[in-house]
């Protein structure tokens, strides 16, 4: 199954109808909400697909009151990562290596994208 084929049974069965979107399996895939702004599905050569999101510019912030709660949600263990954990850039981007299950499978990935939907939500809740 090609990683658009998964993708379009992921989003139908998050209620989405895969039919309203164009996309390949080769370009960055954007996912724009109205709460979290955009998600992105990156694929790379070998299988591999990147998942990523931004908050605002980390900065100083996350050596103050913000960085227990800003690393108990980086640190928080998914299945859906290949590291086990995701990613937080200085820069805001934050995401990761999807673990190769959550591409091939369109019940893992449409979990991956709800799970990951979900933590940008709380990251950007953190002011």
């Amino acid at each position: 199954m090609t990683l658009k084929e998964t993708l379009c049974e992921a989003l139908d069965q998050l209620g989405a109808n895969s039919g309203d979107y164009q996309f390949d399996d080769h370009s960055t895939i954007v996912m724009s909400f109205d709460d979290v702004g955009d998600i992105y599905l990156d694929p790379r050569e070998g299988e591999q697909v990147w998942l990523w999101g931004a908050i605002e510019e980390i900065g100083a912030r996350a050596s103050g009151v913000l960085a227990e709660p800003l690393l108990a949600e980086v640190m928080r263990p998914v299945a859906h990562w290949d590291a086990g954990a995701m990613v937080l850039r200085e820069d805001g981007r934050v995401g990761g290596l999807l673990h190769p299950d959550y591409v091939q499978q369109p019940a893992r990935l449409a979990e991956a994208l709800q799970d990951f939907h979900q933590c940008l939500a709380r990251l950007q809740a953190l002011r």
